[in-house]
């Protein structure tokens, strides 16, 4: 049954629409805080709704991966000082009443020595505005070996919507001096 279940689980990740964004390996090491991507995804209804977003205009996504804190001091909020681990937040940019399924693939592919990461969600975001998708993750593990990158791809629908969003990407990131 739990066979069945992961088969399950890998068809409806190859249906959904995924973008992939790339982080510098190196950047994990370095004394930075946050490192994040903004997904726009699109969002398509059956029926009509009030919300903004229905009938294919976008919702703006923020991921982000943030280094966990190793002691009480701001200095030692860094990768550097957590060795590459840190925690998955995602926000969302405009008003949304819907319930959102999220998921989020890191090294999909599975070419790392952490292998292949999938973290699902349903998250309300007008309830609580930022999810989060997990706590601890090693970076450093799911750094691919070759490129020296590491992949994250980012996937959202609103529950009760139809359709097949898409997800494109654009660049942030929030660096201490």
């Amino acid at each position: 049954q739990q066979q069945q279940q992961q088969q399950q689980q890998q068809q409806q990740l190859q249906q959904e629409i995924f973008q992939v964004a790339e982080f510098q390996g190196e950047d994990f090491k370095k004394k930075i805080v946050v490192k994040s991507r903004t997904f726009e995804v699109l969002c398509f209804a059956t029926n009509p709704t009030p919300e903004p977003f229905v009938g294919g205009a976008s919702l703006k996504f923020v991921v982000s991966l943030k280094a966990l804190s190793m002691g009480i001091g701001r200095r030692e909020t860094y990768f550097t000082a957590s060795n590459g681990s840190g925690s998955i937040e995602v926000t969302l940019k405009e008003a949304c009443a819907h319930d959102m399924d999220l998921t989020l693939v890191i090294d999909e592919r599975g070419t790392s020595s952490g292998g292949k990461l999938v973290l699902r969600r349903r998250h309300n975001f007008a309830a609580r505005p930022i999810c989060h998708l997990s706590a601890r993750v090693d970076f450093l593990s799911h750094i691919d070996p070759i490129e020296k990158k590491l992949y994250v791809a980012f996937h959202a629908k609103a529950c009760g919507l139809s359709g097949q969003p898409s997800s494109q990407p654009s660049n942030s990131s929030r660096q201490r001096p």
